[in-house]
C-alpha cells in the first residue's frame, strides 16, 4: 500500500524497523500508517525493504514517510561529505523501494556564520534534492539537532529565501528545543513550507518537563493544524512517542491510542 500524499493521514515512528510484523499489525487495526527513522545508518543495512513491504502488505498499511538524521551533508572533509551524500541517495531509494511518499533529513552544517551555511546549502545540495524528486518522493528537511544550521527563525527565515521550493520538516516541541521559537508564529508565517508534520506534546512545571501523548499538554493542537489548513496542508500527520516514559517502545500502543482521540477530531 503507497499511502497518499494528497490526503492528510496519521501514522507513528517505529524507530529503525524494528518488530516491523507487530507495528504493521497494530497500524492496521488502529488504520495508521507507519514513519521508518534512522539515525545515521544506511536502512538497508539494518532491515531489508523487501521484509518492510511483506510486512506492510500483509497487513494492509503502508510507509508513509521515511527519515535520516544527525547527518552532516555539508562536511568539509571530502570523503566524510561524498560518504554522507552516498548516505542521503541510499536513503531515498529505500524510502521509494517501501512504498514511502515522503523522504527526510538535515541541512548539514559548516564552520562559519549563517551566510556561509546557507551558501554551501544552495552550492551542494540540489543534486540532492533532484534525485529524491527523480524518485518520486517529496522532500521536507530537519531543523535543529546536530548536523544542521537551522537553530534559529533568522536561520529559518534565510533559508527559505534562499531555496523558495524546499518543504519544511515540522515538530513544534522540536521548533521550541531546537529553533527557541513559539510553533504559532512559525506555523503562520512557515505553513505553507511545512512539508510533513511530527507530533508530540510538552508539560512545563518549573524547571521540569514531559512530553504526554497528543492532547495531555500544553501545546495548542487546534490552533496549529487550523494554520496548517489555512496553508492547504495535505501531507502526513505522524506521532512520535517521546522522552523518558513514552519513548520506551513498551508505552507506544498507549501513547498512540491516548493521542488518537483529539488528533482524529482534527485530521480529515
Amino acid at each position: 500500500m503507497r499511502c497518499d500524499s494528497n490526503t492528510p493521514t496519521l501514522g507513528f515512528i517505529v524507530p529503525e524497523g524494528k518488530d516491523m510484523e507487530k507495528w504493521a499489525a497494530f497500524a492496521a487495526g488502529e488504520k495508521l500508517s507507519l514513519e521508518l527513522l534512522f539515525n545515521q545508518r544506511d536502512p538497508a543495512t539494518v532491515v531489508p525493504a523487501a521484509a518492510i513491504r511483506s510486512a506492510c502488505e500483509a497487513h494492509g498499511t503502508g510507509v508513509c514517510a521515511l527519515g535520516l538524521w544527525r547527518i552532516n551533508y555539508l562536511a568539509a572533509d571530502p570523503v566524510e561529505r561524498e560518504a554522507s551524500h552516498a548516505l542521503f541517495r541510499a536513503g531515498a531509494d529505500y524510502a521509494a523501494e517501501v512504498g514511502a511518499t515522503v523522504f527526510f533529513s538535515d541541512t548539514g552544517q559548516v564552520e562559519g556564520d549563517l551566510a556561509a551555511n546557507v551558501a554551501a546549502y544552495r552550492e551542494g545540495f540540489p543534486p540532492l534534492l533532484d534525485y529524491v524528486e527523480s524518485k518520486g518522493l517529496t522532500y521536507a528537511t530537519y531543523m535543529g539537532h546536530p548536523g544542521n544550521f537551522v537553530n534559529c527563525v533568522e536561520a529559518l527565515r534565510t533559508l527559505c529565501e534562499a531555496m523558495p521550493q524546499l518543504k519544511l520538516k515540522v515538530d513544534p516541541v522540536g521548533l521550541m528545543r531546537n529553533v527557541k521559537a513559539d510553533p504559532l508564529p512559525v506555523f503562520a508565517e512557515f505553513g505553507h513550507r511545512v512539508g510533513h508534520f511530527h507530533v508530540k506534546d510538552i508539560l512545563r512545571i518549573g524547571d521540569r518537563e514531559t512530553e504526554p501523548p497528543v492532547g495531555y499538554g500544553q501545546l495548542p493542537w487546534a490552533q496549529l493544524l487550523g494554520l496548517l489548513y489555512e496553508h492547504d496542508y495535505q501531507g502526513h500527520v505522524v506521532i512520535e512517542p517521546h522522552g523518558a516514559k513514552w519513548g520506551r517502545p513498551e508505552y507506544y500502543e498507549r501513547h498512540i491510542r491516548l493521542s488518537l482521540p483529539l488528533l482524529r477530531q482534527l485530521v480529515g
